[in-house]
């Protein structure tokens, strides 16, 4: 029998195995310091039995027990589960998280001396990290655990809790790119993609694109939606526009990649890597963008914004508008290209083939 090298030992210039994957779960207490440093204790030891009572309150309960580590986080809690397990948290624990906190903050459990609820802001990721079967301190190491956290402060899912009701709103989520593609668009979620919303994330040296999720919504998130970048349908054809009466999709979403158009929309794919190839093609990319000159590209008409990168449109004729994080803003105002003629968001273009265009 051939025993296999131990492909773990820190060799090196050698490849080392992959540690296991884990889904994470990351919670955080909403404005956890602006309590009394009196009650942060207790606080903190309570966020465990907050999340298996959720866990119960979600039919979930044989789940209280199978985390592989479970471990504070400040004014927070980090737990890993088996991969597998990812579409259960996200639904129904989500759902019964924002339950088990509304239902604690009507007793009055957990609030702070001037009456404030308990609000936590989630992150589930997922990716290899350290797991040593035993929940030392050390487990969850690795690149995806510091991924999860900087998930759990930015920005977008900060933003959500501000901008909802206290008494209403208890729990804002925020999931990786990886878990929105392997638990929600494959269906194992059993949730519609339209419940999440794409937004780009930046925290410290920390770059990707994730999705947003508030399981009860209320305040301003009802009137101003979750951010100004719309919501594109991973598959279009089940969540199709309203006609317009005019024999085109629905008006445009301001930002959105059919604003400014006329007649059917042009093909719009938003993800991983993409380029603008011409003016009827448009490949929105998330992290990184590459231009190909064309003969219905303008000049410095637009710009391409790949993550926190902006590239200048030079090469190719007219084009109006802008892109910006892998979609389309309205078009703008018609304005002169190097002294040629204005451009409008309706004006045609003729291609090399000799064939008019609608120019975007």
């Amino acid at each position: 029998m051939t025993l296999l090298p131990d492909l773990s030992s820190p060799t090196p210039g050698r490849p080392r195995a992959l540690p296991p994957y884990a889904v994470m779960l990351a919670v955080d207490i909403k404005d956890f310091g602006g309590r009394r440093g009196v009650d942060h204790e207790a606080l903190t030891a309570a966020i465990p039995d907050i999340l298996n009572d959720a866990l119960c309150r979600g039919d979930l309960g044989h789940l209280v027990d199978a985390d592989r580590f479970d471990q504070a986080s400040g004014d927070g809690w980090l737990r890993g589960y088996d991969p597998t397990l990812t579409p259960f948290l996200l639904n129904p624990f989500l759902m019964a998280l924002e339950n088990e906190l509304t239902d604690r903050n009507h007793r009055g459990a957990h609030r702070s001396g001037a009456g404030q609820p308990l609000r936590m802001r989630v992150s589930v990721n997922l990716g290899p990290v350290t797991d040593s079967g035993r929940n030392q301190a050390s487990d969850g190491s690795g690149a995806a655990r510091v991924a999860t956290h900087r998930l759990l402060d930015a920005a977008p899912v900060r933003a959500l809790l501000e901008r909802s009701d206290p008494s209403a709103t208890h729990v804002a989520a925020i999931i990786s790119a990886r878990v929105y593609e392997d638990a929600v668009l494959t269906g194992y979620a059993a949730m519609p993609d339209s419940l999440f919303h794409r937004v780009p994330v930046e925290v410290k040296t920390y770059r990707d694109i994730a999705y947003l999720h508030v399981p009860r919504t209320s305040g301003r998130l009802l009137a101003e939606g979750f951010g100004s970048a719309p919501y594109e349908p991973a598959n279009p054809q089940a969540f199709p526009r309203p006609d317009r009466g005019d024999g085109s999709p629905g008006g445009p979403t301001a930002g959105s990649s059919r604003a400014g158009r006329t007649g059917a929309p042009r093909d719009v794919r938003v993800g991983g890597v993409g380029n603008v190839g011409s003016a009827s093609t448009v490949f929105g990319g998330d992290n990184h963008g590459s231009l190909t000159s064309g003969p219905h590209l303008a000049g410095p008409v637009g710009a391409y914004v790949a993550g926190s990168t902006v590239r200048d449109v030079t090469s190719g004729n007219t084009v109006a508008g802008s892109i910006y994080e892998g979609d389309t803003q309205p078009a703008r105002e018609a304005r002169d290209v190097g002294g040629a003629h204005a451009a409008e968001s309706q004006d045609t273009t003729r291609g090399a083939n000799g064939h008019e265009e609608n120019s975007q």
